[in-house]
């Protein structure tokens, strides 16, 4: 008889589920900033200042101790908020994370936007003391250059620059001798873009001899239309946004650029750090900044040096070259001088206002009591802010010991093809010093208008002077503000002499070396093939 066998209830199976997890208030604000500082970044080159400041507000309201999310809203309330508004934003960044150097370096541009130099400088220095960063410090050098007269302290910045970025690497180069072959070039730049670069070195590309040099870009642009338009030029293009120093120098070594050149100096988005590495056997620099880099691993200063300025320079000059193409939306034709139609003198001051002290302010309040009748125009970015307009109002009443409310005129800085057609209504053009215009000035001729500029032995930048010689036109250059007020009063007598000069500048521009534009470039690749043979024969630039 067979047993029968007894089944076991069999056990229920557990089945463990997670459990439903439901967002908190602070998970969702978390997740909201991490999304947010994805795109971040883009914005802000895309200039949405508005979407910044909305979403930053949004996220702050959550997490109010957040230094990153402040330093974001105070980039956006800087350009469509109050000046106040940033900078408190800039503060309470630094105040959650004293070492932000990049909050300090924002607020230290935001005094130096309103003319405030010594709060500028200590917002630097206060950054710089807690944590080094090389923007940071290529800004304070960027901003003494436009507002310190002591030249020798301006050096010393730009010596410091040097001291802690020159780290040339022991790694012997692999470059082959110069024996006539083709040398390989390389442009390093964070302005192949909408950027006044463009006007200085698209001629240079376009003539380059592609035979006798294999042409490089190192980009560090946000790219847009006017990049589609460079890009052509060069046999390679390399965008080194996400590289750091190290992988960019090794990228350039890999390549065995011979001869690298610097089209940034110490303005923002610039590489300098991978020259300080000694990056390749020849390094230049060039367009962007006026000044020294502070760097002894650069060679070369592609702009002519002055005998008495050398010893503020730790590049050498061997040669000078510049051009300039006037840009394609410019008005076709050259309008008349406004004051035929107004019957009195418009001025215009077209630069960024960054450049403009009180002291500037000063000498042009002199200018409209010396022209009564004259009008001022100021065109930049924030024209259109009451505050802004308060401030110049009041500085030039100041200076001039009278009220020229009525004779300012505001403007918002426009489209470049509207901001061009803005110097139709202009008569002559106010340069400011110790850093003088440059494409402004060039603009400017192109539309018929005169530049009156100063040349002071302490000008950081002399390229007005630079820029009237070059047109044959030394009479509009003053040695000093009284000679500055009297030339725009001899204009004012002499409107015959203002309409000739309406109707040449155009030709002197076309006729001026500036528009040599293949004389210009051989002469530069007869520098490049001389500096490559100096490093062949001697193993040093």
């Amino acid at each position: 008889m067979s047993k029968t066998k007894t089944s076991k209830p069999r056990k229920k199976k557990t089945v463990v589920r997670p459990a439903i997890v439901r967002p908190t208030q602070e998970l969702l604000a978390q997740k909201q900033r991490l999304e947010f500082f994805l795109v971040a970044k883009k914005l802000v080159e895309n200039k949405e200042y508005e979407v910044v400041l909305e979403e930053a507000g949004k996220c702050l309201l959550h997490d109010p101790k957040d230094a990153h999310m402040w330093n974001l809203y105070g980039i956006a309330a800087q350009h469509i908020a109050t000046p106040d508004d940033a900078a408190q934003a800039f503060c309470r960044a630094v105040e959650i994370d004293p070492d932000m150097v990049e909050a300090w370096g924002n607020l230290a541009s935001l005094h130096a936007s309103q003319g405030n130099v010594p709060a500028a400088l200590r917002a630097y220095e206060a950054g710089l003391k807690r944590k080094e960063n090389p923007l940071v410090r290529g800004s304070m050098i960027f901003f003494m250059q436009r507002f310190i007269k002591d030249k020798q302290q301006v050096f010393a910045a730009c010596r410091k620059y040097g001291e802690i970025y020159d780290r040339p690497s022991p790694v012997p180069f692999k470059n082959t001798p110069y024996d006539g072959r083709r040398l390989k070039l390389g442009y390093v730049s964070g302005d192949f873009c909408s950027h006044s670069v463009y006007y200085f070195i698209e001629p240079i590309l376009r003539h380059h001899n592609h035979e006798e040099f294999e042409v490089y870009a190192f980009s560090m642009t946000p790219e847009d239309f006017m990049t589609e338009k460079l890009k052509p030029f060069f046999d390679h293009w390399f965008d080194v946004r996400e590289l750091d120093d190290e992988a960019m120098w090794n990228l350039i070594r890999r390549e065995r650029i011979d001869i690298l050149v610097d089209l940034s100096g110490h303005t923002y988005r610039n590489r300098l750090p991978v020259f300080g590495m000694r990056a390749a056997p020849v390094q230049c620099t060039w367009i962007g900044n006026p000044g020294s880099t502070g760097l002894r691993e650069m060679d070369y200063r592609l702009y002519h040096i002055p005998e008495n300025e050398r010893q503020y320079y730790t590049e050498k000059s061997d040669g000078s070259v510049g051009v300039w193409v006037p840009e394609e939306r410019a008005p076709a034709e050259v309008a008349p001088p406004p004051y035929l139609d107004n019957g009195h003198l418009t001025l215009g001051a077209f630069n960024d206002f960054n450049k403009v002290s009180d002291e500037v302010l000063a000498v042009w309040a002199h200018i409209l009591n010396a022209v009564p009748d004259a009008v001022l125009i100021i065109v930049t970015k924030d024209a259109s802010q009451p505050l802004f307009q308060q401030k110049i109002v009041a500085t030039l009443n100041l200076a001039g010991e009278q009220n020229f409310a009525e004779r300012l005129v505001f403007v918002e800085r426009q489209p470049l093809a509207k901001y061009l057609k803005l110097f139709d209504l202009i008569d002559i053009n106010l340069d400011p010093w110790p850093y003088n215009g440059g494409t402004t000035t060039f603009h400017a001729a192109w539309a018929g208008v005169p530049t009156v500029t100063l040349h002071l032995p302490s000008n950081s930048v002399s390229s007005g002077r630079d820029i009237l010689a070059g047109l044959g036109l030394p009479e509009l250059v003053a040695h000093s503000p009284e000679e500055y007020i009297q030339i725009v009063q001899t204009l004012n007598q002499n409107r015959a002499r203002l309409k000739e000069l309406r109707e040449t500048m155009r030709d002197r521009m076309r006729a001026s070396l500036v528009m040599d534009y293949a004389g210009n470039t051989r002469r530069l690749e007869a520098m490049y093939k001389r500096f490559m043979q100096r490093w062949t024969e001697t193993g040093k630039a």
